[in-house]
């Protein structure tokens, strides 16, 4: 689908959209019920709010929970790289990144990355 970089990308942004997609339900199930008990008005949409965000905190916390460890471990493999020496005479070595061998790590596109 993409390089590393758009993988990582979308490996960090995923989790924020799955914490406010949680947030966003909460909200709506905050309002139908405001609304069914004839309460939706203007001067009390601070409270459901409130009470939205008090209602979701929990939920947040554990979808945060489960996904810290798989983002971070992928976050920080962007700073990983494989060190080759070639056997051709120049003692030459080249780094290339751990996960994807296709990005020279001493490269512009590497250090945009980071």
């Amino acid at each position: 689908l993409g390089g590393w970089d758009v993988e990582l990308i979308a490996a960090v942004t995923w989790p924020l959209g799955a914490v406010f997609l949680c947030a966003c339900m909460v909200l709506v199930g905050e309002l139908l019920h405001a609304y069914q008990d004839g309460l939706l008005q203007l001067r009390r949409l601070a409270k459901i709010l409130n009470n939205a965000v008090h209602n979701a905190m929990p939920s947040m916390l554990m979808i945060t929970f489960l996904l810290l460890p798989t983002t971070s471990v992928r976050i920080f493999l962007t700073f990983l790289c494989d060190t080759f020496g070639f056997n051709d005479g120049d003692d030459v070595q080249r780094r290339y990144h751990h996960v994807d061998y296709a990005l020279d790590c001493d490269s512009d596109k590497y250090s945009q990355t980071r």
